[in-house]
């Protein structure tokens, strides 16, 4: 198989696949779907946060 060229993006999608592909082979399911749920909450929160900022950039840049 030919070395693909990754952006750096990417290259980081591919070693989160990974990381989470080895780290579910050893963890059963019943604590696999948890965790789904916990990293989708996180990530969730995550991005309100930043959405959040944001509108307040922008309303502090309207109002001078």
């Amino acid at each position: 198989m030919p070395a693909v060229a990754l952006s750096q993006p990417e290259t980081r999608v591919v070693s989160i696949y990974y990381f989470y592909h080895q780290y579910m082979s050893m963890v059963p399911l019943t604590i696999r779907k948890e965790a789904i749920y916990a990293i989708l909450a996180l990530y969730k929160r995550q991005k309100k946060k930043t959405l959040m900022k944001r509108t307040q950039q922008i309303a502090a840049n309207e109002h001078r």
